[in-house]
Order: structure tokens, then C-alpha cells, then sequence
């Protein structure tokens, strides 16, 4: 039987020798998975030489990440099977990637239904294009740049700790304006920050901040994810502030990301207004991935 365990921070460096530099996909940061753990439950489990997560989704079904490791991987998928058999759960992988797609499909081939998720591709972007905002394509984002210049005496301010209170008070007000206190979308939302602040140090964060006439309008958390990769995991910002989003975007990139090929902004999760800013930011790629709905050869039996 596989045996979960609770993910807490001393686990990051069992996740990294997994993912570490191998997955440009912002779902296997153990950064991603620890600040949201307690919204959605997330454990985990070593499986015959493999790291498998588990979480919930909001509508209560339980789903494993694809097992990450070296050895006998039709073997863990069984064993991953048998367990979500016993829990009445289906074996349903989201957010699969084209790479481990073809390996389920290699190794079980009609036994393995594949969706493509838009949801939850993630956008990619050439770091020197959010840093200098070139060409026809970003020209909309130039005039933002420039009206948030013209209309306000503005500063930017690495995320230190001295600022974290600071950006809890200000995220509860600007979340405030969008979501009902009981919400539960605001209340992960302000339990993830409250996580990312808490272990900022620990999880190899870094974060930018910008301030008008001595007041916060923005700030935003990224960490890097691979070698010519920065991954960004939150940003907010005073949507009364003409421009607060694109220069907090701008200006992260340019003081913390410069050396970095690409700037991975997650995905859009189908939110029709994100996935408009997203690709007005005309992206390099999109990191597709996939819900992998897994079949056992006969009802009732094993993989």
C-alpha cells in the first residue's frame, strides 16, 4: 500500500533531486506545490525509486502527479492504480506533459484516454522581451509603461522581509475588491502568500516591489526554475493605478531576471481576461499539458 506523507519544507530537497532543473513546467516547482498544499491538500509518496504527489481538486477528486524517478514505471502506475482502486478514485493525471504523455501512450496505449488541458498551458516568454518591450507586438505595453511614468513619482523596491506585512495588507485589501471574505478562492489565495512568506528564504524566492508617493501599488514573488529559466508564482498589484501591472512586470524582469533566457508566467487557468493579458505579452511558447485518464486492461483489474 502507498503510505502519503505530509510535504513540509525540509522535504524540498527530496523534491529537487527528482525535478530539480529538469521540468520547465511551473507544476513540478516544489515552490508551487508547498505554498498551496493546505488548499489542496497535497502529500506525497516514494514509490519504488519515484516521487509521486497526490492532491484534491476542488471538486473533491484525488489525483497523482506523473511518478518521477528511474526503474520499472508500468510497475508504480499499477501500485498508483490499486491505490486510488481502494479509495474509489479513478486514475486521472492532470497537467501531463507532451513528453510523459507519449511515454503513457508508448506504454499503455489505448489503455491511456488523453485530453488536451488549455487551461493550464503555461506561457513562456523570452526574458529581453518583457525587459525591453520591443517591437510592434508590445507596443500596447510600451504606452502603458509610459503612461504609469507620466502619471505618477514611482520606485522600485527588491521584496524584502521588512515589506511582507506590508504586501499581506495590501493583497487582503486589493483580493478584498474582487472576492467575498468566505470565498474560498481568497482564502487560498491569502493562504499561499501568507506560505510563500513564511518560507521565502527556504524556497529560494526573490521579489520586486513598486511604490508611488511612498505608497505599495505592486509587488511579485518569483524563484529561479532552471538553468535559463525564472518561474513567476504571484503578482499583484492596485488595478487604481494605471500601468501598476505591466511596470511591476517590466521591472521584476529587469532587476532580478536579465540573465535568464526565458520568464515562465504560468498558466491562465481559462480565465478569459488573464489569457488576453497573457498573450497581448506575445509569449515564445506555450508548455502544453494534458489530462491522462488511465484504463486497467480489464474492468475491475490492475494496469
Amino acid at each position: 500500500m502507498i503510505a502519503l506523507q505530509e510535504l513540509t519544507i525540509e522535504d524540498k530537497a527530496v523534491f529537487e533531486r527528482y525535478t530539480k532543473g529538469k521540468l520547465e513546467n511551473s507544476g513540478s516547482s516544489f515552490s508551487n506545490m508547498f505554498i498551496w498544499r493546505n488548499t489542496y491538500d497535497t502529500k506525497y509518496a516514494l514509490v519504488d525509486g519515484f516521487l509521486v504527489v497526490f492532491y484534491q481538486s476542488k471538486k473533491g477528486t484525488i489525483h497523482p502527479t506523473m511518478p518521477r524517478g528511474t526503474g520499472n514505471l508500468l510497475s508504480v502506475l499499477q501500485k498508483i492504480h490499486a491505490f486510488l482502486s481502494s479509495i474509489n478514485q479513478e486514475f486521472v493525471m492532470e497537467a501531463v506533459t507532451e513528453e510523459d504523455t507519449a511515454t503513457l501512450r508508448k506504454l499503455l496505449g489505448n489503455r491511456v484516454v488523453v485530453c488536451e488541458e488549455r487551461n493550464l498551458f503555461d506561457y513562456v516568454y523570452l526574458a529581453q522581451d518583457l525587459i525591453t518591450l520591443s517591437g510592434k507586438k508590445l507596443h500596447s505595453k510600451r504606452n502603458h509603461i509610459n503612461k504609469f511614468n507620466s502619471l505618477y513619482q514611482w520606485e522600485y523596491r527588491p521584496l524584502t522581509p521588512d515589506l511582507f506585512e506590508q504586501c499581506l495588507a495590501c493583497a487582503d485589501v486589493w483580493l478584498g475588491e474582487k472576492y467575498d471574505a468566505d470565498d474560498p478562492d481568497y482564502k487560498g489565495e491569502m493562504l499561499s502568500l501568507r506560505e510563500a512568506f513564511r518560507h521565502f528564504e527556504a524556497l529560494g524566492f526573490s521579489g520586486g516591489t513598486l511604490f508611488v508617493d511612498g505608497k505599495m501599488v505592486a509587488f511579485t514573488i518569483g524563484e529561479q526554475l532552471t538553468d535559463d529559466m525564472a518561474l513567476i508564482h504571484i503578482e499583484k498589484a492596485d488595478v487604481s493605478y494605471q500601468g501598476a501591472y505591466p511596470m511591476i512586470n517590466k521591472e521584476y524582469a529587469s532587476h532580478q531576471w536579465s540573465d535568464m533566457t526565458y520568464i515562465n508566467r504560468e498558466e491562465d487557468l481559462g480565465i478569459p481576461g488573464l489569457r488576453k493579458a497573457k498573450l497581448s505579452y506575445n509569449p515564445y511558447k506555450l508548455i502544453k499539458t494534458y489530462t491522462c485518464k488511465l484504463y486497467p486492461e480489464n474492468e475491475g483489474g490492475t494496469l
